[in-house]
């Protein structure tokens, strides 16, 4: 598991939580923010969150992709602080005795220009990380076997290939792999053989 999905994973998860909570809406409605900009900090996030498994192995040659990094999670911490400062006020104001004066202890208990200025900045700097992705060169989806043992084809191949021993323990072995039982036997337990274990080296190209 690399970094990301053990520390950006949990939260996402926790912030686009917040952002569905019900009373967290009731504060974007009464502020009139636009619930476009909640769709659009969700949708830079998953712009940049795409190509974090080719940054992950770029980092280490190119410095600057471990700077990119670095400030897309700052960027992320920074969108969970502030919803979680949205949800302290909404859970705050919910609890006061007096419901039925809800939009107006939101409205005098914040600054909801100031929550609104930091939402409209998150994204602004969520797009700006976007942009570097595409001038770093980092790809989504990317499959890579960087520092990893490559898996080859799982279905089975006939290579043609050069045996170099002795003649005759070649053909017996080489009748052994690949000959066919005919239809009779099919069916039938296949005879045990002994080979003798000889030096054998395989050439194959």
């Amino acid at each position: 598991m690399v970094w990301w999905e053990a520390v950006l994973s949990p939260a996402l998860q926790v912030l686009f939580g917040k952002l569905a909570s019900g009373d967290v809406l009731n504060i974007v409605k009464v502020w009139n923010v636009n619930e476009l900009l909640l769709d659009k900090l969700k949708i830079s996030y998953f712009i940049n969150t795409a190509v974090l498994d080719d940054a992950e192995e770029k980092q280490y040659l190119n410095p600057a992709v471990e700077t990119w990094i670095d400030m897309l999670r700052d960027a992320v911490f920074e969108a969970e602080d502030t919803l979680d400062e949205l949800a302290t006020e909404a859970l705050r104001c919910k609890l006061e005795p007096d419901s039925q004066k809800y939009s107006q202890q939101v409205r005098s208990s914040w600054n909801f220009i100031a929550m609104k200025s930091r939402i409209e900045e998150l994204i602004t700097r969520l797009e700006y990380i976007a942009k570097q992705k595409n001038i770093l060169g980092l790809e989504s989806n990317k499959k890579s076997c960087y520092g990893k043992m490559c898996r080859g084809p799982s279905t089975p191949l006939i290579l043609v290939s050069y045996v170099y021993g002795r003649y005759t323990e070649k053909e017996e072995l080489i009748k052994l792999l690949v000959s066919d039982c005919d239809d009779t036997n099919r069916h039938r337990v296949a005879p045990f053989f002994v080979i003798p274990v000889i030096p054998v080296m395989i050439h194959i190209h």
